[in-house]
This record gives C-alpha cells, structure tokens and sequence, in this order.
C-alpha cells in the first residue's frame, strides 16, 4: 500500500510539473512591435525574447517571474516615452524599470515586491535617466546586460533581497555604473561585471550581506565605494574578492547634493563595517583632476556624516600599487582592523605597508 501511494503521489507530481512547465510561454519581439505590450499580455514564468534590432522604448515591469531575454536587440529612448517608467521619472526617461509595491505619496516601499525577474542579454544605450532601475524586488538576475551612455545610473537597485548582477558591461554613464542601494539583507551578488567612464564604476549604499568578485573597474571616478550614509542598519557584511580596480582617473567634480570632487580612488570604504578586502589588485590610480582624497585603498571613518568608523575590517593579500597619493590609507577611526599580508609600497600609517 505505502509504496502505491509513494507511487502515485510522484505520478502527481510529474503531472504538475509538466502542466506548470507546458503553461509557461514565450514570446517574440520582433523591430517595430512593443516590448512593453508583451510584458503587458504575458504572464509568470513566460519568457519575452527580443529580437536583433533598435527599440525606442522605456519599459516597466511590475508582475514577478518574468525572463527578457535581448538577441542583440538595444533600447534607446523614444521621442514621445510613455509608461510608468517614464512618467515616474519624468522629465528624465529611464529604459527599464523593475517595481514592486510602493507607495508613490512617499516613496516608500510597500506590500509584495516583483520576485524572480530576470533580464539577459538587452542593450541599453542613451536614455537621459538611468539604464536599468529595480526598486522593491526579490530574486532578480541581471545577466550580460550592456548599460553605456546614460545620464543616470547604469543598472541600479534599490531594496533589493536576494539576486545577482553577472557578466553585465556598465560604461560611460553619468552616475554609478552599478549600484545597490537600501538593501539591509541583500544577499547580493555582483560578479564578472565591467564598470569603466562611470562615476562610480560599483557603488553600494546603505546595505549588508553582498559579496563582490571577479569584477573589473577602470577609467571611472572611484573604482568600488562602500558607504554609510547614517542611516539606520549601515553598511556591513560585505566580501570582495578577486576584482581588479585600476586606473580610475576620471574626475567627478562637487555636486549640489553635496558629494566632493572625487577622482583617482580604486577602493573607499567609508564607514564600512565587517567586510573582508582580499585577493584584490587596485593599481595606478591616480587623480586626472581636482580631488579631495585620492589612492589605492582609503578607508574612513562616516561618523562625521552620521554613521559609524570602519571597524572589524579585514584587508588581506590584496596587490595595491601605483596609486597616489597611497597605496593604502587608513584613518584610525574603529577598532580590529586588521592589514595583513599585502603587497603595497606606500601606506598612512607607515607600518602598513612597511
């Protein structure tokens, strides 16, 4: 009896998987339809392929489970934008926007977020807002994605739990090449991803639990920022290993919102708390213009803006040379950072390096 039953409930489940997977669909874009009436008409778990071409489209997608997947298709901002997407931002025009629950009075999150999207494949290019932007999202995977010459971010995300950037080229944008931001349990993954001409070639904001490998930053304002802005939570948690960072030598001058004239900078944790530097290369950084800090490695204390010193801090067998005006520079701030067997030749503290 026990193994009929055994039996039947696996003849069951088959069933259920068959009809779940035989329900999912997919469908094709090809130049001159809509992007977003696919999205509109499809539903969880189908699959939009877009087909070689240029789309002047913003697109928004606020159902769970959806997968985009671009055959050297680009998205470039069109003359009239319409969506939610577009007028959210407006008079800036993003090209793609991933939104959960929130409540647009205050801007705050709420109710579900969009779980399991997953974008592939897209190239976006030219849109006077950002790339592509996520707010309130779970599970999502951003792969081989091109983001270049935007106004805004390249790809961002904001109150994110859960998903990955991978293998995506963000280059020549106005503001962060990759960005996470709000996110207090992210358990993020950025990985293999090229930042180069960015602001910031990666910046994370106000979140904990990512880990950071395998990535490459150059000709950008600072290669890696790592900030605590004050608010609650800070930043923590946080592993980065095996990127490399060089020459980041383009220089961001002070913005009205308050942020210094940065160039020159391969990795800055500001206020950073429990995260592990190792088996990083962060050479030949030096400022191509005005900077008020520059160098390999910086780490400082955000107390001053609200937040904490660095503290618990772990910077091990890193490669950090050529940079100017240290290879390393620490503050002092916090307590059990620790500095072990790096290469480096010029450091504040001396005995860092020596």
């Amino acid at each position: 009896m026990k193994k009929c039953v055994v039996t039947l409930m696996l003849a069951i489940s088959a069933l259920l998987i068959s009809a779940t997977t035989a329900s999912a669909a997919t469908w094709n874009v090809w130049p001159g339809h809509s992007i977003q009436r696919a999205i509109r008409h499809a539903s969880p778990g189908d699959t939009i392929i877009v087909h070689r071409g240029v789309y002047h489209q913003s697109l928004t997608i606020r159902k769970s489970h959806l997968t985009i997947i671009g055959l050297h298709a680009t998205l470039r901002q069109p003359a009239h934008p319409r969506g939610l997407c577009a007028r959210a931002t407006a008079p800036e025009v993003d090209g793609l926007c991933v939104i959960g629950g929130v409540d647009f009075t205050t801007g705050a999150p709420t109710g579900a977020p969009v779980r399991g999207t997953t974008i592939r494949g897209l190239r976006i290019a030219g849109f006077k807002g950002d790339g592509l932007f996520m707010f309130h999202v779970a599970g999502s995977r951003i792969e081989h994605v091109r983001s270049v010459g935007n106004t805004g971010y390249g790809i961002a995300g904001f109150v994110q739990h859960g998903g990955a950037y991978l293998w995506n080229v963000s280059r020549n944008n106005g503001e962060p090449g990759f960005y996470l931001g709000d996110s207090p349990h992210a358990d993020y993954v950025i990985a293999h991803n090229t930042a180069s001409g960015n602001q910031y070639g990666i910046f994370i904001r106000h979140s904990a639990y990512g880990l950071v490998h395998d990535n490459r930053m150059t000709g950008n304002c600072v290669g890696a920022f790592l900030l605590d802005d004050g608010q609650t939570g800070g930043l923590h948690d946080m592993d980065l290993w095996d990127n490399r960072s060089w020459a980041n030598d383009k220089a961001c001058p002070a913005d009205p919102e308050g942020a210094p004239a940065l160039s020159g900078i391969g990795v800055l944790l500001f206020g950073a708390r429990h995260t592990v530097l190792h088996d990083n290369t962060i050479t030949d950084n030096v400022p191509g213009g005005d900077s008020v800090l520059s160098g390999g490695l910086l780490m400082l204390s955000a107390k001053k803006n609200g937040g904490t010193p660095v503290r618990n801090d772990h910077i091990r067998n890193n490669t950090i040379t050529g940079n100017r005006a240290f290879d390393i520079f620490y503050d002092g701030s916090g307590f059990n950072n620790t500095f072990t067997g790096n290469t480096c030749n010029t450091s504040q503290p001396s005995s860092i390096c020596s």
